[in-house]
């Protein structure tokens, strides 16, 4: 059992406005009135987290098979980048898995930080050590700095966001890019959705982001926030049915999902989804816009922070 341990404070803005929203098998979901976030009101140590990540089903998203269906956003991402930063440079991608979105952006000098050993060394075969294992925290300030940062997937799964973007700033060169992709709390099929929304699966996802809070976050924690794009993506049809399912591998639609798994139309037939409920959002880093502490963080967002923060992972 983990220790019931909750943020009286919203973790990202400090607001003390903050109201249950849902409660999801043993975890409360809260959202602030403030800045918008829904988060888990749970705080979980990084062992709990780690723990939750060695016992959650992996349903192949990140595997070789699904190459076709990752790169189709990744190229898309890679146009977007490229768009941003016409001259090219170095790219730090966060949360790299075994590589795949780095393969896509040839011509570029590449690196990747993944908490899963195994993952780690896939990417690591391709990269050497420009692969970091482990966690983002503990990756070394002198690999950078670094045109662009990118985290997909990854940034609504740290319990310490705010830590993280401030990381980021460090290992950015002035004026750098950041690229975060996070599913969107706010779009039609979230609100209709309600706490079956797809994305809600506490522990794995901790914060649930829409564009106004995303927007609030990064602006606080010293960037510039460009724009916003909902970029398409392809499913599997096997994977449809994963994510009707939810957390429940006892419900109708995972049955279905493993009767299509290993199948020529589960594997190999694919549905274009845009329903708003993936954003990406890009940014860049602004040291004018921000009064600097000594420590070289943003005093007017260091100010607001929870004084009950945990570790990310």
């Amino acid at each position: 059992m983990m220790e019931l341990n909750l943020h009286e404070k919203c973790p990202l803005c400090g607001s003390t406005d903050i109201r249950k929203k849902f409660k999801k098998a043993s975890f409360t979901l809260d959202r602030c009135d403030n800045c918008t976030i829904l988060f888990v009101k749970n705080i979980l140590t990084k062992e709990e987290i780690n723990r939750v990540y060695e016992e959650v089903f992996d349903h192949g998203a990140y595997d070789e098979s699904n190459v076709e269906g990752l790169n189709f956003y990744y190229e898309r991402l890679k146009k977007e980048i490229d768009q941003q930063c016409q001259n090219g440079g170095s790219i730090l991608d966060i949360g790299c898995s075994a590589g795949q979105f780095l393969d896509v952006m040839q011509g570029w000098d590449r690196h990747g930080v993944e908490i899963s050993d195994r993952y780690a060394a896939i990417a690591r075969d391709k990269y050497g050590e420009n692969i970091f294992s482990g966690n983002i925290e503990d990756y070394p300030l002198e690999s950078g700095p670094f045109d662009v940062i990118t985290l997909q997937d990854v940034f609504d799964h740290f319990t310490d966001p705010v830590s993280v973007l401030a990381k980021c700033r460090h290992l950015l060169k002035p004026n750098g890019h950041i690229f975060i992709k996070v599913h969107n709390i706010g779009c039609l099929f979230a609100k209709l959705t309600q706490s079956n929304f797809y994305a809600i699966i506490p522990p794995v996802h901790l914060f649930f982001f829409n564009v106004k809070s995303l927007s609030h976050l990064l602006e606080n924690s010293g960037f510039s926030v460009g724009g916003h794009k909902f970029i398409p993506h392809i499913l599997k049809l096997r994977t449809v049915f994963y994510r009707l399912a939810g957390e429940s591998q006892e419900s109708f639609y995972f049955k279905i999902y493993k009767a299509l798994r290993g199948t020529f139309i589960g594997d190999k037939i694919y549905i274009r989804k845009n329903l708003h409920d993936i954003v990406t959002m890009y940014a860049q880093k602004n040291d004018a816009a921000l009064t600097m502490s000594g420590s070289g963080e943003p005093t007017n967002s260091r100010d607001q922070l929870s004084p009950s923060r945990s570790v990310g992972t």
